[in-house]
């Protein structure tokens, strides 16, 4: 008898039980669908990041999320005190920061800087046995895969690339020509293999050389100021070809093109590429004037983005759909890829040298 008690008492509740949930479904959760809300989802998105620049002998980040005034300094961090930056690179997953700095003796060092603890690491400077004597270091570059770090060494007018192994610390030296200086480097877009350019006055040109293996070969010719390797395998380099523009290479054609088409008075002096490989962004300048320029990676579809000639040094964002930028002797601005939505951050009144958005 007890049993069946027990069984008739756990069919009531249960059916009390379905009975309440389906009057909460119509009346509430009815109510909240047809409304036309969405119930939350979550999304993982691409982080705005931080914009990195270089005043003084430090380092800073602005973040451009936070909701201040230009004026306040709230938004803006002072990330290391290690003397003047000129570059500054990002690792894949963005815990590693990599950049060159002067010290007080007037030599360029590598420094390397955990961005979740703060730690940082003194990456190459003058002294060390395993520099084979080098004592100016400048542009680190992490690798695609981000397992090692390429950077410049300079002695006594020469200068080869070094690349540090991340895993076990190792750096070992990638054997150049003698007598030459780098004006910039690319990864490959594999990481095999480093693509150098050279300026010196009878080998000035780009050189593609496979990792620890010699036999650099010859690929571009001229006078090549910034290379990089864009995200589908193009090489995208901005060069002195009677007048500084964008250009691209195709190594499965052995093809050049002209990107920007600018004419003296008028000349490019500095550019980047978007994360996704899709646009590029860069400085037009005309005298002592300068402006900002986007366009798609073939060069099509040009914008003009500034007209004051005080704008330069663009970046990209982490998402590709904004860009800052620095107006002189005023601060960063961001802008909209398709010019729309200018907006400042922050006041800054000194010299300054935007380096990376990331």
């Amino acid at each position: 008898m007890s049993k069946k008690i027990t069984w008739i008492l756990f069919v009531s509740y249960f059916a009390v039980f379905v009975i309440l949930t389906g009057v909460f479904y119509w009346k509430y959760l009815g109510m909240y669908l047809a409304s036309g809300a969405v119930g939350e989802v979550t999304e993982v998105k691409t982080a705005l990041g931080n914009i990195y620049y270089s005043q003084d002998n430090n380092l800073f980040r602005a973040n451009p999320t936070l909701v201040y005034e230009p004026s306040a300094g709230g938004r803006v961090e002072r990330f290391q005190s290690t003397g003047q930056v000129a570059f500054l690179d990002i690792n894949k997953t963005g815990q590693k920061i990599a950049y060159d700095a002067k010290n007080p003796l007037g030599f360029w060092e590598i420094w390397q800087v955990d961005t979740q603890t703060g730690i940082a690491e003194m990456v190459a400077t003058s002294g060390r046995a395993d520099l084979e004597d080098y004592v100016d270091f400048r542009r680190p570059k992490f690798s695609p895969g981000g397992t090692a770090l390429a950077f410049i060494g300079a002695k006594n007018g020469d200068e080869t690339l070094f690349i540090k192994d991340l895993a076990n610390g190792q750096i070992k030296e990638l054997l150049v020509t003698a007598g030459i200086k780098i004006a910039d480097y690319s990864w490959s877009l594999q990481g095999e293999s480093l693509i150098y350019c050279t300026s010196a006055e009878l080998q000035n040109g780009c050189w593609k050389q496979i990792l620890f293996k010699g036999g650099a070969k010859r690929i571009i010719e001229g006078d090549v100021l910034e290379i990089k390797a864009d995200a589908l395998g193009k090489i995208l380099y901005l060069a002195k070809k009677d007048n500084f523009n964008i250009f691209s290479y195709d190594e499965k054609t052995d093809e050049t093109q002209i990107l920007t088409d600018t004419v003296l008075p008028r000349a490019v002096t500095f550019f980047q590429v978007d994360p996704k490989g899709k646009r590029m962004v860069y400085e037009v300048a005309e005298g002592s004037l300068k402006n900002i320029y986007v366009a798609k990676i073939d060069g099509k579809n040009i914008l003009q983005l500034t007209t004051d000639g005080q704008s330069g040094q663009p970046l990209f964002s982490p998402r590709s759909d904004e860009i800052a930028f620095l107006r002189e002797a005023d601060g960063i601005y961001l802008i909209g890829i398709n010019k729309e939505n200018v907006r400042k951050i922050t006041n800054l009144k000194t010299e300054v040298r935007l380096l990376l958005w990331r």
